[in-house]
């Protein structure tokens, strides 16, 4: 009875730690899967003006960026503003990441850019590329 017992609780852990780690993981390369896709298809094309407006429906269909959408009360003009600050100072591709793309993608560098849209500065963009390991 007691080896039925451990044998069903190791069971339960098991399926617990899969739910949690799979859909972190999951999440984890579908947004990257995302990021890359988004990298691709605009490359050579990055003054594209419908890449904004894919930025921020991105943004508003992932429920931690919405957050920080909100927070920043951000408009398309706003993140039209980041990516313009961004596409100008910094255009390498890098490590998989492409600056002016990547930002909108991570709740931390989004929010940074959106709390700096009306003073950005060149340094601005250097904490950002050290945020994706670019420098």
């Amino acid at each position: 009875m007691s080896t039925i017992l451990i044998v069903l609780s190791i069971i339960f852990v098991l399926i617990i730690l899969k739910n949690f780690f799979g859909n972190f993981i999951g999440s984890s390369l579908s947004k990257s899967a995302d990021l890359t896709a988004m990298i691709k298809k605009y490359e050579g094309d990055y003054l594209n003006p419908d890449i904004v407006h894919e930025l921020y429906e991105y943004c508003n269909g992932n429920e931690v960026l919405r957050n920080v959408v909100r927070k920043h009360n951000a408009t398309v003009k706003d993140f039209g503003i980041i990516y313009i600050y961004l596409i100008s100072s910094d255009s390498e591709k890098r490590g998989g990441h492409f600056l002016p793309i990547s930002t909108f993608f991570f709740g931390k560098s989004l929010d940074y850019a959106l709390s700096r849209k009306e003073r950005w500065l060149v340094e601005d963009t250097l904490w950002l590329r050290k945020y994706f390991g670019m420098s």
